[in-house]
């Protein structure tokens, strides 16, 4: 009988339920291909053991498993998610801040005149219209 190490068994089974899932969804052709390349795969995992090289099929099988759990984290953290829920957690709501003024200490100059402050504009001269 053939014998496999563990990281092949490990890609085999794994390969499986993909293969079976693919299967039941009517996907025949996808399923094909990923039976042809789970038995190449599984065979090179094989033969990396069979050849003192344990480790390296270990860190091939696990791969896959670390850069998951790092993209799935990174998006939590990116778009605010709670992991434990998996929804995301509310922004407190900024209040806008009162406009400055500036009122003028001549008594007959009683209006109020309001500062117009835009932080996102560009101060270039290049984009000033001089109409």
């Amino acid at each position: 009988m053939f014998k496999l190490c563990a990281p092949a068994l490990i890609y085999a089974v794994f390969s499986l339920a993909q293969i079976l899932i693919d299967a039941f969804k009517g996907l025949y052709n996808t399923a094909f291909m990923k039976f042809v390349v789970a038995i190449l795969v599984t065979l090179l995992l094989n033969g990396l053991c069979a050849g003192g090289l344990g480790v390296v099929s270990w860190i091939i099988v696990f791969i896959p498993f670390i850069l998951m759990t790092f993209v799935v984290a990174m998006l939590l953290y990116i778009f605010g998610m709670n992991a434990s829920i998996g929804a995301a957690t509310p922004y407190k709501k900024i209040q806008p801040k009162t406009q400055p003024q500036i009122t003028t200490q001549t008594p007959q100059l009683s209006e109020k005149y309001y500062l117009t402050f835009f932080p996102n504009t560009s101060t270039s001269p290049a984009y000033e219209s001089f109409t």
